[in-house]
């Protein structure tokens, strides 16, 4: 009895000790587990092929690479060279269309406005603003660049002996439940078709909403269209957010220019097209594949990026659907008794 609870106390510490050194790279070590549980039949695929399982595992690694790694840096630097762009040509643009707006507003309603100038102040400082804070925070950005390298590095390097170890690992797991094998089974089996929902709900309809979105700014004649084809896919995993926070003020934006096709079009492209995606494609896909209610997924999603950061929007509403899980094999072990 004194041996297992000085076992027990001994894991505790360990774990959390253990906890404490993976938290910098915490979220690189979920993303890994994430992306190998998606991958895991494609590798067995091409393990089947070349049955050197290192090699296997290496292939897979470079064309994840080759299909989400070097596709995202391209993006980021993109992105970040259209708002910088737009950040240090806000100092000397000219605010004519604004000034119309108000001039006809005034002429209509027959009294004085200003809001112009105060909207172009307002615009100047606020511009001003986060050039000093770029200039001024240069290590910093530098600094978080090393360690995202560094931490997909390090991802890439636990996905390669997750690849080769993963059903063992798996069994390893396993024999520390202690309930039946049926229940062990319906738990991991639960869980990799949840991460595979989820990541398929999730991301991928991201993904799909940012390169439509694009396209849609790119034929109503939206500006920096890469920049808001990203914001709209990052904001669309965000709940109660969405593209809508992105392509309704870029309508406005085409009105205010004059242009109204392209700003009626692209609002009734938005509420067609990328929102009916949002509300109908990915609850879909997400109860398809992996049967976790929305509402999990909603709250799973809020409170795991508050918890976990960027992994924590499969990791939040995978424990919330295991939760569900545990508490029904605990009752059917109790009626059992």
């Amino acid at each position: 009895m004194k041996d297992d609870r000085f076992l027990l106390i001994l894991l505790a510490l360990l774990a959390f000790v253990s906890f404490l050194i993976l938290k910098p790279f915490l979220t690189y070590v979920l993303f890994s587990v994430i992306l190998t549980v998606v991958a895991y039949p494609l590798y067995e695929r091409i393990k089947s092929k070349l049955v050197f399982a290192p090699l296997s595992a290496i292939i897979l690694i470079i064309l994840i690479i080759l299909i989400i790694i070097v596709p995202s840096i391209y993006l980021t630097i993109t992105v970040f060279t259209q708002t910088r762009d737009i950040i240090f040509s806000i100092g000397a643009a000219e605010f004519t269309n604004l000034q119309i707006i108000e001039n006809r507003l005034e002429n209509y309603f027959g009294t004085d406005l200003n809001f112009a100038s105060t909207i172009r102040v307002w615009i100047l400082e606020l511009s001003t603003a986060i050039r000093s804070f770029i200039i001024g925070n240069i290590i910093t950005f530098t600094r978080t660049i090393v360690n995202f390298l560094a931490g997909i590095i390090l991802m890439f390097f636990i996905m390669f002996y997750l690849f080769i170890d993963g059903r063992r690992i798996v069994e390893q797991l396993k024999k520390q439940f202690p309930i039946e094998d049926k229940y062990k089974d319906h738990l991991f089996n639960r869980a990799y078709r949840t991460v595979q929902g989820l990541f398929l709900g999730i991301f991928l309809t991201a993904v799909l909403q940012g390169i439509l979105a694009a396209v849609g700014y790119l034929i109503f004649g939206m500006p920096n269209v890469i920049l808001l084809g990203f914001l709209t896919g990052v904001l669309s995993l965000i709940p109660f957010l969405g593209p809508p926070v992105v392509y309704i003020p870029a309508s406005l934006f085409l009105l205010s220019q004059g242009n109204l096709f392209g700003g009626l079009g692209l609002i009734l492209y938005g509420f067609l097209l990328l929102s009916n995606i949002d509300n109908f494609v990915r609850p879909w896909l997400v109860r398809f594949r992996s049967k976790v209610h929305p509402l999990y997924v909603i709250l799973g999603v809020v409170g795991g990026v508050a918890f976990l950061g960027f992994a924590g929007i499969v990791v939040g509403p995978l424990i919330l659907s295991l939760l569900q899980e545990v508490l029904g094999v605990y009752h059917l072990t109790k009626r059992r008794r």
